[in-house]
């Protein structure tokens, strides 16, 4: 029986050792090849019958220099005295000259007596783990190049103390030590509770999302920045990843662009160029000098007077043609001459120019008069007498040009000197198109050829260069003077600076699409958001959630306090609002107290329900407006895409419905329109 047991493990030892990946050498002690597996085969050759003749420096040494023969003669030396040599690193060459790193443990072959008469060794191919392991230290190479280079202010912190900085943390805060520092002293002491919340009360795998905060630099400078992040484990022990950006030069421009628009609101009251705006035929706004224009003892006295009444009839049905073409905000039209009637009943000549906005939350027009009385009894003067005609354009503070057929500068009025920087005696005799704005010349001189063609009055802008510094916005009418028997003799030329003008423009275009009080996109630019959210969701099948919400008893405010508290709160309460949400999220003026809210990307409703909360949170700080300090709460309904609807209309309906039922059930609270009916979203 044992018998039998023994043939069956010598024949089981014998397949394990054939079978086994690993190459296997049985040696005697003198270093004679005794046996050897498949795997040896198949990497060093096959062996001749007579193996003890065969030396094993004769396979696994024929290819090596002399100091691996010498290493090996010390590894076999060392096992026939009764060592064990194991994972010894080396090179070996396969059959076919190849090269492979490996691993060789050597083992001593004991009689029953306990002598050494030989050795097994085995030698394992570790080349491809060796390839393994230099590709990740390649990646970990660039990884780290990566958070080195990275432009933005990168720390690592356990247990609130640094122990990683990136160079541009360390530039950042202007330390070359960081590391060993508690985190919490890098923030302004008004936002390091703030922080701290953030850091050691949160779990391994939650990200911290990016809010705006103080930080103090080493120089004691304060500085503005962007801060998010997400706990993560380093060595085993949980950590903070934070990533910053200093802000504080956008931060500037965004108070300067406030203090900007307070300015602007000024300069449009005390412009000297005539506006008004109004709505469904009547006058809604005039500044002064509309009311001047008009010949009104106030703005009062003009308000809710129909627009019409101040055209004359045979200018009436151009003015209504002209409110159709500005159906649509930010539609603009050219300048046109028309005449006015004044409050007295006296007749004069303007130009018209305006632009279709929004104010008020509601669609307008804004239009620019300008009187041009004077210009066009120039130009009758000119016909007249050229003498006469010098006289008034010499008086005059607008450009007066008289050019030849060919351009040239025949006459140029004493104002060229203090509107251009050029006297005119300088100018005369020049190109005229050679003070015109490269981009602008060729537009001219097409304007020349239609003037000449229709023989009618050209009104175009266009840009002058002034001579003293940069360039000038003009608007320049042009008309072309003929002789009796209709050759043309000259081009006059009556060019007003209008660059002031053409900044009111473009800041009045941008308020088209933004509430003048708040700052924030209102309802046209909120509409078209939500399309393009919409669009981006249907498309790559993610939700997506839109909240209304507004200022719980805010006319109560209103009248307690007066209207300017009240503004001041909606300002500030967007400010709070705005600071709550992500980068990529919307923030709206509806209108009086109401905001409209776009979280074009959600991964579950939860999500919108979190932001929502950390909007009250935020707002349940006091306000301190105008000495007084009060506490107001919100209301809030969401309605989730697509859940609750597939178009702006029904998602918009249903956040309101959400917003009347959070109302309903006492103020103060969120309510989803998905859970109408079931528990308060804000447990």
């Amino acid at each position: 029986m044992s018998f039998v047991f023994s043939q069956f493990s010598m024949e089981t030892c014998q397949l394990i050792f054939q079978d086994h990946p690993d190459a296997m050498v049985v040696l005697s002690k003198e270093g004679a090849i005794l046996a050897t597996n498949k795997a040896a085969c198949a990497w060093f050759g096959d062996f001749p019958t007579e193996m003890r003749r065969i030396h094993y420096q004769d396979i696994l040494c024929s290819m090596m220099p002399e100091f691996w023969k010498d290493a090996y003669h010390n590894l076999l030396a060392r096992v026939n005295g009764g060592e064990r040599v194991e994972g010894y690193e080396t090179i070996c060459f396969r059959k076919n000259g190849t090269s492979l790193t490996a691993h060789l443990s050597l083992f001593p072959l004991r009689d029953e007596a306990g002598n050494v008469f030989g050795s097994y060794m085995i030698i394992r191919d570790m080349t491809e783990q060796k390839q393994i392991e230099a590709s990740l230290r390649e990646s970990e190479e660039r990884y780290r190049k990566v958070v080195e280079l990275s432009p933005k202010g990168i720390l690592v912190h356990q247990q609130g103390t640094v122990v990683y900085a990136n160079p541009f943390a360390r530039r950042t805060l202007q330390s070359e030590q960081l590391v060993g520092r508690d985190i919490l002293s890098f923030f302004h002491p008004d936002y390091r509770e703030v922080s701290r919340d953030r850091f050691f009360h949160s779990e391994v795998g939650q990200e911290l999302p990016f809010i705006e905060t103080v930080m103090i630099r080493d120089d004691g400078k304060r500085i503005d920045v962007e801060i998010g992040g997400v706990h993560i484990l380093r060595d085993g022990e949980p950590a903070v990843l934070s990533i910053f950006r200093d802000v504080t030069d956008r931060k500037q421009a965004e108070q300067k662009l406030s203090e900007s628009e307070k300015r602007y609101r000024r300069l449009v009251e005390l412009s000297p160029i005539a506006m008004l705006v109004h709505r469904d035929g009547l006058i809604q706004y005039a500044n002064r000098s509309c009311t001047k224009l008009l010949g009104a003892a106030s703005a009062d006295e003009l308000l809710q007077q129909p627009i019409l009444d101040f055209s004359p009839p045979a200018y009436r049905d151009a003015v209504e043609r002209r409110i159709r073409e500005l159906d649509g905000t930010g539609i603009s039209i050219d300048p046109t001459e028309e005449q006015v009637v004044r409050r007295d009943k006296t007749v004069i000549d303007v130009e018209v120019t305006g632009v279709s906005i929004q104010y008020e939350g509601q669609p307008a027009y804004l239009m620019m008069i300008q009187d041009i009385t004077r210009e066009k009894q120039a130009e009758e003067a000119l016909r007249e007498s050229e003498e006469k005609y010098r006289l008034i354009a010499e008086s005059m503070t607008d450009l007066v040009t008289v050019l030849d057929e060919t351009g040239v500068v025949k006459y140029a009025s004493p104002s060229h000197e203090s509107v251009l920087g050029i006297p005119p005696e300088t100018y005369e005799g020049q190109l005229a198109f050679d003070v015109v704005h490269p981009g602008d010349v060729e537009r001219v001189k097409q304007s020349f050829k239609q003037m000449v063609s229709t023989r009618a009055t050209m009104t175009l802008e266009v840009q002058l260069k002034r001579f003293t510094n940069g360039w000038l916005w003009v608007e320049a009418s042009g008309k072309p003077v003929f002789d009796e028997r209709g050759n043309l003799l000259h081009f006059v030329i009556v060019s007003r600076d209008v660059t002031e003008r053409k900044v009111y423009e473009k800041k009045l275009e941008h308020l088209a699409f933004h509430d003048p009080l708040t700052g924030l996109p209102n309802r046209r630019m909120f509409r078209d958001k939500f399309r393009q959210a919409l669009e981006e969701a249907e498309r790559h099948e993610r939700k997506m959630a839109v909240m209304y919400m507004d200022i719980d008893k805010f006319k109560s405010i209103n009248d307690a306090l007066g209207h300017e508290v009240g503004d001041e709160l909606l300002k500030q309460f967007a400010q709070r609002v705005q600071a709550c949400l992500r980068p990529c999220d919307t923030l709206a003026r509806q209108g009086g107290d109401e905001f409209t809210i776009l979280l074009p990307t959600i991964t579950l409703e939860v999500d919108a329900v979190s932001i929502a909360k950390r909007i009250f949170a935020a707002i349940q700080e006091p306000w301190k407006i105008a000495g007084q300090v009060f506490h107001t709460t919100s209301s809030v309904g969401i309605a989730f895409y697509p859940m609750d609807g597939h178009t702006r209309h029904e998602l918009l309906r249903h956040a309101d419905e959400a917003l009347y039922d959070a109302k309903r059930d006492g103020r103060n609270t969120i309510k989803a329109y998905a859970m109408r009916g079931h528990a308060n979203p804000n447990g």
